[in-house]
């Protein structure tokens, strides 16, 4: 646009000394004056004219493009001066677009500041990271701070690590003093994350937990797992009880109360799998309790199979009252995989096969072949289930079979 052009003749004019300042802010009233409709009423200071002038010039000797009028007064707005430019430009450091130079304005990333970062060893930060440090509210003491401590080749990214989730150096102090000297920049973010606190390793510590690392500190707070439980379970268990196995018992939900009912309950020596299996399968003490009433003998094993099936106590009564002589836990858990009724199998008992189960009939139940088809076949020398059962789908009947051998055919 030809007045955008003149604007920005006139303020090169007043940055290479050509015209006064006042002699400018003449040129651009009576620019604005021969507009026909002026955007905006804007006066023009003698003052800024020269700030933006000076401002423009600085830029254009970096070697990047012509800024526009509304650029530059938007990057004096937010004060940038031809100063902070030259000084950060002598610093090494040099955004590559107005944007950027915004951003330094904007954040307030000032020469002294870029200093005051260099003399910590962060000499090398880009553009991006000077803002960003800003952004973070990282300040040189915060930093100068953790390098007292001993963290002295802080990297930025564990300094931004450190203000986003509030590392702090006091926090370092208290570790120390509470037995960790050893702590790493991952550990400490990772102990501000999961809530591990100087008190929390304390409350282990008075347990005779002596020896916790970081490591074993997160685990324990990602699984809630408090000293107080610890105690707990040690006066169910005894003292040698591992931190793992609170853990696991702590993510099954497994309780020192629900230990206690299982040794009432007669099953006083399980170890950590069987107690966590039995969480996990819902074999509770009130289901065992109610399994034992009916009189069958039955393993822990049992039991948890029993549970994944879906057996209850009143099916098992179901096929106790069936009176089925030798029948076994194990029996009544395939009858309920094959969803057999023990009318069905006590079919067969009376049919003769007195030493077969539900595994062992399962295919004539899902075919529905009768016992006494099977009886029959069995007498006429067809011992073989799949024949029978493809005998008895396609209608062959037991005369047939009986005749056939007589004939010899």
């Amino acid at each position: 646009m030809q007045d955008e052009k003149e604007v920005m003749t006139i303020l090169d004019m007043v940055s290479s000394g050509e015209i006064s300042p006042d002699e400018g802010v003449a040129l651009l009233e009576a620019l604005k004056a021969s507009q026909p409709k002026p955007k905006a009423a804007q006066t023009f200071d003698p003052r800024e004219t020269r700030r933006i002038a000076d401002l423009r010039g600085v830029l254009s000797e970096d070697g990047k493009d012509p800024l526009h009028f509304a650029e530059l007064n938007r990057l004096a707005n937010f004060g940038l001066t031809a100063k902070v430019v030259r000084e950060i430009q002598e610093m090494g450091f040099a955004p590559e677009d107005v944007d950027e130079w915004s951003d330094f304005a904007i954040h307030n990333v000032t020469p002294e500041f870029v200093q005051e970062m260099a003399a910590l060893g962060l000499e090398d930060l880009s553009p991006e990271e000077l803002v960003e440090a800003r952004i973070h509210n990282i300040r040189p003491e915060f930093i100068k701070a953790f390098q007292d401590l001993g963290y002295e080749d802080l990297t930025f990214e564990d300094i931004v690590e450190f203000s986003i989730h509030k590392v702090r150096p006091e926090m370092v102090r208290d570790f120390r003093e509470a037995g960790l000297t050893d702590l790493t920049t991952d550990d400490l973010v990772a102990c501000r994350i999961h809530g591990v606190t100087p008190e929390f390793l304390l409350s282990f510590r008075e347990l005779g937990l002596t020896d916790l690392t970081m490591s074993d500190l997160v685990e324990l707070r990602i699984h809630r797992v408090t000293a107080k439980q610890v105690k707990t379970f040690r006066e169910a268990l005894g003292e040698d009880i591992l931190l793992e196995d609170v853990i696991e018992f702590n993510i099954h939900r497994v309780s020192p109360a629900m230990i206690q009912a299982f040794r009432e309950a007669g099953f006083d020596d399980l170890d950590r799998d069987e107690l966590v299996a039995c969480a996990i399968h819902k074999v509770t003490p009130d289901y065992i309790a109610q399994m034992k009433a009916t009189g069958l003998a039955m393993t822990l094993e049992d039991l948890i199979e029993c549970r994944i099936q879906r057996v209850s106590p009143a099916f098992v009564q179901e096929y106790l009252d069936a009176d089925l002589e030798g029948i076994e836990i194990r029996d009544i858990i395939a009858a309920k995989i094959h969803r057999m009724p023990p009318s069905y199998l006590m079919g067969y008992r009376q049919a003769g096969f007195s030493d077969w189960g539900p595994d062992d009939i399962a295919g004539f139940f899902q075919t529905h072949v009768p016992a006494d088809y099977v009886r029959g076949m069995f007498d006429a020398g067809i011992v073989d289930k799949k024949e029978i059962i493809k005998a008895y789908r396609q209608g062959v009947k037991i005369e047939d079979v009986q005749t056939i051998l007589r004939n010899g055919d």
